[in-house]
């Protein structure tokens, strides 16, 4: 497609030739742009708003995962954590860690007190969490894991809390890749074959539960 009458390259079936015009892709917002049904792989559109510029659909069409093309003008970050006072539900059931404070946020959604943050925009994100507390009566093994969309996603770091103001660092780390609206919760359970411990043990004092999410792709 040209205005000199010169025959396209072998290679390709669309050759577009200017001097003097660009090409232009389909407009859209991004509730748009989601709103594709089965968006193909490699299906570029260019966003009107939020994070504006062309993005191209890295997924598949049953599960797409648009990516911004190129350098991103701000990575999404954030940074949450507790200073609440929880205790370790029934064995082996997991419970939300109530995140209430996020010290560094950025292109994502933050629910205060609830702990649920959700992605804005897809990509490949590093998610990092740590969780600490104290024993009142009896050694208690404690496990952290993440779940996105409510499902629990690997890795489980499992550590033993033993007495009073003895502090044990529960982590993990995991990429993943994610889309627009994934929701991402803190989860912490007794491992302990009893049917519950509280308040045997308890997230407290300052920042005892963290969760930060990056994006790097």
């Amino acid at each position: 497609m040209n205005t000199t009458g010169a025959a396209a390259d072998a290679s390709a079936m669309l050759d577009v030739a200017s001097t003097t015009k660009g090409f232009l892709p389909p407009r859209m917002t991004s509730a748009q742009r989601n709103a594709i049904s089965t968006p193909a792989t490699g299906l570029v559109v260019y966003q009107t708003d939020g994070n504006m510029g062309l993005y191209c659909n890295n997924g598949t069409s049953s599960a797409p995962n648009w990516q911004l093309i190129g350098p991103k003008v701000s990575l999404a970050y954030g940074y949450f954590y507790s200073t609440l006072t929880q205790n370790v539900p029934v064995a082996n059931v997991y419970s939300n860690v109530s995140l209430n404070n996020a010290s560094a946020i950025n292109n994502l959604y933050f629910f205060t007190g609830i702990g649920a943050v959700t992605i804005v925009t897809g990509g490949l994100y590093s998610i990092s969490y740590m969780l600490e507390g104290t024993s009142l009566s009896v050694p208690v093994s404690i496990a952290g894991r993440i779940t996105v969309n409510g499902t629990g996603i690997l890795p489980v770091s499992v550590g033993t809390v033993n007495t009073v103001a003895t502090y044990v660092p529960i982590q993990g780390e995991i990429l993943l890749s994610l889309i627009a609206g994934d929701v991402i919760y803190l989860q912490y359970a007794a491992m302990n074959t009893i049917s519950s411990i509280s308040p045997s043990y308890y997230f407290s004092g300052t920042a005892s539960a963290y969760l930060s999410i990056t994006q790097i792709q």
